[in-house]
């Protein structure tokens, strides 16, 4: 075995954070998690600053042993059974809450579709909804081109006014990908509209003086974008196209390197939403 390195960051080394842990009688990572006083020279995603300095896996972190999947969680049907006893409205929204609220037992696992890779159904099964009905992709298509829609942003508004039939799909790309889908304007019966050369597009956009990527983003699903100038940039520009900020007439960000960058991010990043972080405390040079 080589040598193990030395952890050098804002919080306790390795095997003092694992002494400390080790004392306070945790029985799962889920327990860790939900810890209220929690020290703060420990981080909540050990896993990631102690990763090359010598952490291996939650049992040895908080000295506890794993559960084997088998022994722990209920048999495919007592589980699905006390699951649908709890009234669930909306599979992946309720469920996911639910999973994540503290509330679930632990022989009920949060991800049906591992442990019961047989057995699982599917979400609404699982939680004891109705499938959904869809009909089939040539009887849908008939349907829907006779709405006379002349663009994915209008299927949009009309899936979001609730005049859309149940029996037709919101993401009928996704349900439909195997089964007949090409695309949009085949499916809702238009011709896609003939788009400026990627100079003179660019140079309009560029005119409009925007600061922020987010900014195109608002306009560009705002009703004001001109129909000869497209949302899909790199599908109608693939060539030409060299990112957003290009695009408006932004300069090039200049990130730091790969290894620093890292560095940084397992240093400061508290919590394990790398999301949330990303967007309220991420330097400029951090992409």
């Amino acid at each position: 075995m080589g040598k193990t390195k030395t952890y050098k960051g804002k919080f306790l080394t390795f095997y003092q954070a694992r002494k400390i842990t080790r004392k306070l009688g945790l029985k799962s990572k889920r327990e860790w998690e939900q810890l209220k006083d929690r020290p703060k020279n420990i981080p909540f995603n050990p896993h990631v600053p102690y990763k090359e300095y010598g952490w291996t896996s939650y049992p040895d972190f908080l000295n506890y042993k794993p559960y084997k999947p088998r022994d722990k969680f209920l048999p495919f049907e007592q589980a699905r059974e006390f699951v649908r006893s709890l009234g669930l409205k909306k599979a992946k929204a309720d469920w996911a809450q639910y999973s994540r609220s503290g509330k679930r037992p632990e022989n009920i696992p949060s991800d049906p579709k591992v442990v019961y890779k047989e057995q699982y159904k599917g979400l609404r099964n699982w939680v004891g909804l109705p499938e959904k009905n869809f009909l089939p992709f040539t009887k849908a298509r008939k349907k829907v081109r006779k709405l006379g829609l002349k663009g994915v942003r209008e299927w949009r508004d009309f899936c979001n006014s609730k005049d859309r039939p149940l029996d037709i799909p919101v993401c009928p790309n996704v349900t439909y990908k195997k089964y007949g889908w090409t695309n949009y304007p085949d499916f809702l019966g238009y011709k896609y509209p003939r788009f400026l050369p990627f100079e003179q597009a660019r140079k309009f956009v560029r005119s409009l003086g925007f600061k922020k990527t987010k900014e195109w983003e608002k306009y560009s699903s705002s009703g004001k974008r001109p129909k000869d100038i497209p949302c899909d940039l790199k599908r109608i520009y693939k060539k030409e196209f060299k990112g957003l900020r290009d695009w408006i007439g932004l300069p090039e960000k200049i990130f730091l390197p790969f290894t620093k960058a890292r560095k940084y991010v397992r240093e400061n990043m508290t919590g394990r939403d790398w999301y949330n972080w990303s967007r309220n405390n991420r330097p400029y040079n951090i992409p």
